[in-house]
């Protein structure tokens, strides 16, 4: 019998779970897919909120895309909230900017 192999995860004979294969990211990478500007990752990441990267090189660094995948499983998803309800939206018309 063959074993079942695909390029993006392997089973794990000890556990019994699915591993993924970690890649490496660059900053232009990560930006992209938490949808933040480079300032906003560095932010994060002095908050805590965005991991740390690897020094891969004297002027390199990279993140596990495993961490960036976790740290997107944690982000909190904003909920819209009416701000002003029953307040009607826009500038007035002529016509009610004379009433009022």
């Amino acid at each position: 019998m063959g074993s079942l192999k695909t390029p993006f995860a392997q089973m794990d004979s000890r556990s019994k779970e699915f591993k993924m294969d970690v890649r490496m990211m660059t900053r232009k990478e990560v930006c992209s897919t938490l949808g933040t500007s480079s300032a906003g990752l560095h932010r994060g990441m002095i908050d805590g909120r965005f991991p740390k990267p690897y020094r891969t090189g004297e002027n390199s660094v990279r993140w596990k895309s495993n961490e960036i995948q976790d740290c997107i499983d944690q982000l909190e998803v904003a909920v819209p909230v009416e701000v002003c309800p029953g307040i009607r939206k826009g500038r007035l018309r002529k016509q009610r900017q004379a009433e009022v």
